[in-house]
């Protein structure tokens, strides 16, 4: 556990130093710079952790698993969208409940005054976004957590313990979403993904298409988003999410009926410190 929050600090303090370095030369933090600081950071810890853990080719192509199929990329697909549909259904549900007591609550997940169509999509941000966040990204931080993380903890606690503070560590990561339950759930379930499908590639691809519709859905879908704070009076205002919401939750509790059995005796090799 140590060596892994050595680690992540480290490549915290790192990003956040060129983050400073940044703002002092140009006085203010360019888009383009903030993807680069972001980069930096993946490619930080990568470098520690192949030195800390003294990874060589044989484990990496452990960390990699088998190669999966085409029933094993539908799944990920699948999976990813499920996550999506319950990520948007489960802010749907947080701001109807919230914005009873207090109808401004609606503007902190879904609010959007005018639509996305006034936005035009610039190539160069697209680009750079899905380069970042649905190909370096889903590659590094499922390397880092589920392959490097989750199996550094195994070696002194259980499996659920460990997949526990792993996907803590990776909601925390992500502080500058606002979709923390969502978040966790996902990392969570990935932990267990990884063990049932002894792939990391699965992972990876779940994560890559996890982004990349989360990332067109922000910014360029506009259906899902409310044009008025009186929408959300009652239910029937989010019916799409909450169609949404409850296609995710009975593809999960498929998914945990359908392997229930490896769930519970989920289990991956520990990785130690060299």
């Amino acid at each position: 556990m140590r060596d892994v929050v050595v680690i992540l600090i480290s490549a915290v303090i790192l990003r956040a130093f060129a983050g400073v370095l940044i703002l002092s030369i140009h006085g203010e933090y360019p888009l383009f710079a903030s993807m680069l600081v972001q980069v930096l950071f993946y490619f930080l810890l990568i470098v520690l952790s192949i030195k800390i853990f003294k990874l060589n080719a044989r484990q990496w192509a452990e960390f990699a698993g088998e190669q999966p199929g085409i029933r094993g990329i539908g799944f990920a697909i699948l999976w990813a969208i499920g996550c999506v549909a319950f990520e948007f259904g489960q802010n749907a549900m947080e701001a109807w409940v919230l914005s009873q007591f207090d109808r401004n609550f609606a503007k902190f997940w879904l609010f959007q005054e005018s639509p996305r169509s006034h936005f035009p999509i610039e190539w160069s941000f697209f680009f750079c976004k899905v380069a970042i966040g649905a190909l370096i990204a889903p590659v590094v931080e499922e390397f880092f957590f589920r392959g490097v993380m989750l199996r550094a903890l195994i070696a002194k606690n259980g499996f659920f313990v460990a997949a526990l503070i792993s996907s803590i560590i990776f909601t925390m990561l992500h502080f500058n979403n606002r979709d923390y339950i969502s978040t966790f759930i996902f990392g969570f379930s990935l932990c267990y993904i990884f063990s049932i499908s002894r792939s990391l590639l699965v992972c990876v691809i779940i994560h890559s298409a996890y982004n990349f519709i989360v990332f067109v859905g922000h910014f360029y879908v506009d259906w899902h988003f409310l044009r008025s704070v009186g929408q959300d009076a009652s239910v029937s205002d989010w019916s799409p999410q909450m169609w949404m919401y409850g296609f995710s939750i009975l593809l999960m509790a498929s998914f945990a009926f359908k392997f229930r059995a490896a769930i519970a005796n989920a289990r991956l090799t520990s990785i130690r410190a060299s």
